[in-house]
């Protein structure tokens, strides 16, 4: 009552000082106080929330609430906490909250459910939790690769995509327990028959899960034993330069270890392998060209295996890589290293004798070589070495 006779008297002096009329207007005494009191404690309750509603938690309250809802009983309830979930997780500190309250067991029954957005939303937060480190832990301890494993012949395309993008960040530790289990748990010939059967868009990704566990030891060797140099031959029509990019990646991984070497070069099993790699060489896609003449790199070790590429034109094609200015760096020096192959046979030797005055622009003088000192070295270091097997004789 003091402060509201303070502010009273302050307008009247403002007013006064404005030369203006002013005339409080307030009503006093206790029935007035008490019908403003009454006006507010007399509500009637509020309106019930609607059944679809998702109320708020706050602070240490957020995550667990959030988590309980995946296996709510609303269909409503699991999409929202679920699409909530999935918008923290982009930080890794509300990915440590959530592992701490359960959120790997609780997206492991989220992955089973009938709705296809759940699963989606669900997928795509494992892929999150599996880039990780303590994510890939806790799906380790959680047993999520089972789970993965069913995902990846989901009905929903996304959620397929999703699963291979969550093995292949599982597998990024080839060392890594986790990487073991999903190796151990015969998720390599899975991943060999979903190259076969997959569409365009979720292809790619599979490719890619696939190459991640190429990346352990008992996964090449698994892939090797259930055609997967075959699948991957099969892909190289593809009209997606990804698509292609992955399957010439794969076949170089695959043609490391001899039994791959073997596979790649049966010509009664995979007509035309090597030609159609050859072909490859120049193709529309950089990348390809780069994966194609790797491959080609690791399966020429062979004397056959040259002659049968030096038969279907490789040399111009290489040759022409060299001589291009526009190919990347990358590029020309994964050809010089499959050159140097090559000319390890008499008849390579011969056939890029007309490349070695190229060689000699790009050892001597800056020619072909990227502005970036670490590429000119190493383009000169490839160049030498091609050079002196080029000009080699008995």
């Amino acid at each position: 009552a003091g402060k509201l006779r303070l502010v009273g008297a302050m307008w009247g002096v403002i007013r006064a000082r404005q030369g203006l009329p002013y005339e409080r207007k307030t009503q006093e005494g206790f029935d007035v106080n008490a019908k403003h009191l009454v006006k507010f404690a007399c509500m009637p309750n509020p309106e019930e929330l609607p059944a679809d509603s998702v109320t708020l938690a706050f602070e240490r309250a957020t995550h667990p609430k959030l988590t309980k809802l995946i296996t709510a009983d609303e269909l409503v309830h699991r999409q929202k906490a679920l699409a909530m979930i999935d918008k923290l997780c982009s930080a890794p500190i509300e990915i440590a909250k959530f592992l701490d309250v359960g959120l790997v067991p609780a997206l492991n029954e989220g992955a089973t459910d009938k709705d296809p957005t759940v699963r989606t939303l669900t997928s795509h937060i494992m892929v999150l939790i599996a880039q990780d480190k303590h994510g890939r832990e806790r799906m380790h301890q959680g047993a999520t690769v089972p789970v993965l494993q069913n995902l990846i012949v989901d009905e929903e395309e996304q959620v397929r995509a999703h699963a291979c993008k969550c093995l292949s960040a599982l597998c990024i530790e080839v060392s890594h327990p986790v990487t073991f289990e999903v190796v151990a748990r015969g998720t390599v010939p899975m991943l060999v028959e979903r190259c076969k059967e997959e569409n365009t868009e979720v292809l790619p990704h599979a490719l890619f899960a696939l190459k991640m566990c190429l990346m352990h030891e008992q996964g090449l060797e698994a892939a090797i034993a259930h055609g997967a140099v075959a699948a991957m031959a099969s892909l190289l029509d593809s009209m997606s330069p990804e698509v292609r990019k992955g399957a010439c990646h794969n076949l170089f991984c695959l043609a490391v270890p001899q039994e791959g070497k073997h596979a790649c070069l049966d010509t009664s099993a995979i007509p035309d392998l090597l030609p159609r790699l050859v072909d490859m060489v120049r193709d529309t896609s950089t990348a390809v060209q780069q994966e194609a003449v790797r491959a080609l790199m690791v399966m020429t070790v062979s004397v056959p295996a040259k002659h049968m590429c030096i038969e279907a034109g490789v040399v111009n094609k290489l040759s022409a890589i060299i001589l291009d200015p526009a190919s990347p760096a990358n590029l020309r020096a994964n050809t010089l290293e499959a050159i140097a192959t090559l000319a390890e046979a008499p008849r390579g030797r011969e056939e890029f004798q007309l490349l070695v005055p190229s060689l000699d622009a790009i050892i001597e003088t800056d020619v072909f070589v990227e502005t970036t000192h670490e590429h000119a070295q190493l383009l000169r270091s490839h160049a030498k070495r091609t050079k002196e097997v080029i000009l080699w004789k008995p």
